[in-house]
């Protein structure tokens, strides 16, 4: 059996999943179902009931490792092999193959890796889909070639595929393009030829626009900080209130996260902070009231969404689907489903960080509000330990007891303004004996020892008091 790179749950992450309750026999009752006939349809034909019932027989085989579900997977994904050259099933005639792949792709890649599956026949087909033409246009071409959801959707196809294969330069590709669709400050590809004149972008100069309305952006005096404005043009123009009808803004929030989740298990462990967290200010947008605008929910196939990205900014969403809003039981997306149990909110319930041995495999928040800007090793006596340890540091509970002003911040090394004296709560949160000051450059790693070291063993951060409803303070404060 092929070693599980991990692209989706690495093995600690699935270690530490239930093997028991509800949300487990939610998804063990979809991996017993019997798979419906009409849902074995082609890997470019725009329905995604198929892909539920494989993820399903993949979590199961990771926990229980009943081979049975193992073998069961991989003969549902080798049916789709080849189906790429068939005609569309006349049901989905009128849908882009390419969006339709883009979509199905990820259930299928996560449940190939979680089975641990690698065989040449169905490797090289699965890399060839990338570049698969469908009327001149490909998952990677589409990438680049579209300004809205068809991009993002074919954008985590790719990604997903090049973790899966362990395709570091395609990876790499894909992931800074996408990086370059959310972030102001990346450069790496123009889809300045590609955006429309929507309103609703924050400027008219093409090579400023992005997918998400960057930090502080405005119009007429509202806030559009985090509108994903060709996706937003599709309800209205630009009007205040906003329109909440149609879900197109959530469609592509929901491939983006999904893309992010990937990138910051294979790629870049710095991915949720583009755009300065620009997909957590979109879901933030989307789902606060506020100026007369109303919150937005979720629903239908986009119930996944809040739990990913609670997990991914230590949120806790208000505005979460019930699992059996989600069809099924289960948290349900076009592209993969059972985030509500694959990761789970920490609202309430201690942090833990635990064997930490140079990969920060967190629950949220203290990954959030400590290594956010991890660039370096650190020793594990000291800071490390200190944090969990020092009873001063549920001061952080409560907003403004930190000085100076915007500290949780400068703790992650975000957008810090002048220094932070170790005379300072935050001095004395991060270190007894810190000498100097936090500058930004390489803010964390010298906040959290002088002197940075080789990480020789592991660490577990046990900080009991902390809340994740309170990062969440700390996040909106920014």
């Amino acid at each position: 059996m092929a070693v599980r790179r991990g692209l989706w749950l690495t093995d600690a992450e699935l270690a530490a999943l239930p093997s028991s309750g509800t949300k487990y026999n939610v998804v063990k009752s979809w991996a017993d179902a019997t798979i419906p006939a009409g849902a074995r349809l082609n890997i470019h034909d725009a329905d995604y009931d198929h892909g539920p019932y494989i993820l399903a027989r993949a979590l199961i085989y990771a926990k229980t490792g009943i081979a049975s579900y193992r073998a069961s997977v991989i003969d549902e994904l080798t049916t789709y092999v080849g189906t790429e050259n068939n005609p569309q099933n006349p049901s989905y005639a009128t849908q882009i193959p390419t969006l339709a792949m883009g979509r199905k792709l990820p259930s299928l890649v996560a449940a190939a890796d979680l089975v641990g599956y690698s065989n040449a026949t169905f490797d090289t087909w699965l890399g060839g889909l990338r570049d698969k033409s469908f009327a001149g246009l490909s998952m990677h071409t589409e990438q680049r070639a579209r300004n809205n959801n068809h991009a993002t959707a074919s954008g985590q196809g790719c990604i997903f595929i090049d973790a899966y294969l362990n395709d570091t330069t395609r990876l790499a590709d894909h992931g800074r393009v996408l990086k370059s669709y959310i972030d102001l400050a990346e450069t790496y590809y123009s889809y300045a030829p590609e955006w429309t004149s929507t309103d609703w972008h924050y400027t008219t100069t093409a090579s400023l626009k992005r997918g998400i309305n960057p930090l502080g952006a405005t119009k007429s005096g509202h806030s559009i900080d985090g509108v994903l404005p060709e996706e937003q043009r599709r309800t209205s123009s630009f009007t205040w209130p906003p329109p909440s009808t149609g879900n197109y803004p959530r469609g592509a929030m929901g491939q983006i996260t999904n893309a992010l989740m990937v990138l910051w298990h294979r790629y870049d462990a710095t991915c949720w902070d583009w755009g300065d967290s620009a997909l957590e200010r979109a879901v933030v947008w989307w789902s606060t009231a506020f100026d007369g605008k109303s919150a937005f929910g979720w629903d239908g196939d986009d119930g996944s969404i809040p739990f990913l990205t609670n997990w991914a900014y230590s949120r806790s969403e208000t505005g979460i689907v019930t699992p059996s809003e989600g069809g099924g039981g289960r948290s349900m997306n076009k592209s993969i489903d059972f985030t509500d149990y694959a990761f789970p909110g920490t609202l309430g319930a201690p942090v833990h960080i635990v064997a930490l041995t140079g990969t920060i495999t967190p629950a949220g928040a203290v990954r959030r509000a400590v290594a956010r800007a991890f660039g370096g090793t650190i020793a594990p006596a000291g800071a490390l330990t200190l944090l969990g340890g020092l009873a001063g540091a549920k001061t952080i509970e409560i907003a403004g007891m930190i000085t100076p002003a915007g500290t949780l911040v400068r703790l992650a090394g975000k957008r810090l303004a002048g220094t932070v004296s170790p005379a300072s709560t935050l001095g004395r949160l991060v270190s007894k004996a810190m000498s100097g000051t936090v500058t930004p450059a390489g803010a964390l790693a010298r906040g959290l020892t002088q002197s940075a070291q080789t990480l020789a063993a592991a660490v577990t951060l046990n900080l009991g008091g902390f809340k994740d409803h309170h990062w969440r303070r700390r996040e909106r404060r920014r």
